[in-house]
């Protein structure tokens, strides 16, 4: 135990080091973008890649326009933060947004709105690739433990389970030791966030982080029985089969997560109704954005030709 603290606050120091040297870049307005990581080193290394560049061109890189808005990844003009209501996420649950990094910063993404609305604590921002990120996350795997750690992926092509297999195969035998359960050990849920394409090499790398730690080759996945479409497929074309985001299946959970009676006194119907106003807000916020610059708001469907 005491080489693992040494590694942590090592690592922190290391990462605060970097940081200084990028430049530009403190740690608070790293955290700002949804994050309660260190700043990564891969980060720093693409700041520090754009000094070098400013200074072989001897020129200042401008990128245009009026900023963005930290935490919802828009810009000022445009900015939604106010129009969000907080919820605390109660009973020992922790969303893990596992994020492709093209998927970062885009003002589309839902994923964001889950840390908006519960806190960077409880819903935690994972960058794909991110060597500081990922090990903070398996490190809370490992304390949690294998049984409180669960994955949302639609892959049909899988045997995924159910909700009511979290409790079945899980550590709880009833409401009082589910209370006990989740006081020390937080039940983790991982959504991936991505394109359909990326979520493929995403979900690998998951698989292989699972069978190294635990010799297990059954990532623990589960399916969402109520999952309808969501109302960002009004505005952004998804699979056919698929009309989805991250958020929508994150208020499917919670709404399932409710029906338990192990959780039914933890008012998860209400944190998935926050989850959904958040939608909303989000949605109307892309809309105005795009009818100010003259685009439409309504989703192109995707036509495929039968032969």
């Amino acid at each position: 135990m005491p080489t693992k603290k040494t590694w942590v606050a090592s690592t922190v120091r290391e990462s605060s080091s970097m940081a200084e040297g990028a430049e530009g870049l403190s740690l608070e307005e790293w955290q700002g973008w949804g994050t309660s990581s260190p700043v990564p080193a891969m980060v720093v290394e693409v700041i520090r890649g754009l000094k070098s560049l400013e200074q072989e061109t001897n020129s200042r890189m401008s990128f245009g326009g009026l900023g963005g808005k930290l935490q919802c990844w828009l810009p000022m003009e445009d900015c939604m933060c106010s129009k969000l209501v907080p919820c605390p996420l109660g009973c020992g649950i922790k969303f893990w947004i596992y994020m492709h990094p093209k998927d970062f910063l885009r003002q589309n993404n839902t994923g964001k709105l889950l840390w908006q609305t519960f806190g960077i604590q409880a819903a935690n921002l994972c960058l794909f690739g991110i060597h500081e990120h990922e090990e903070i996350m398996w490190d809370a795997f490992r304390h949690s433990g294998k049984n409180m750690v669960w994955f949302l992926y639609p892959n049909k092509s899988l045997s995924p389970k159910s909700v009511e297999d979290i409790f079945f195969e899980g550590p709880f035998t009833g409401l009082k030791d589910q209370k006990e359960v989740l006081k020390e050990k937080p039940l983790n849920f991982v959504l991936i966030d991505g394109t359909w394409s990326n979520s493929a090499a995403m979900y690998r790398r998951l698989k292989d982080r699972w069978i190294s730690l635990w010799d297990d080759e059954d990532l623990p996945c589960i399916s969402l029985s109520t999952l309808g479409a969501s109302a960002m497929h009004k505005l952004r074309p998804q699979p056919s089969w698929d009309h989805t985001c991250t958020a929508a299946a994150a208020s499917g959970l919670l709404s399932e997560l409710h029906q338990r009676p192990e959780l039914s006194v933890c008012g998860l119907d209400r944190q998935a109704e926050a989850v959904e106003n958040a939608l909303d807000v989000l949605l109307d916020a892309l809309k105005t954005r795009r009818l100010r610059m003259g685009r439409s708001i309504t989703r192109k469907e995707r036509h495929n030709n039968c032969i």
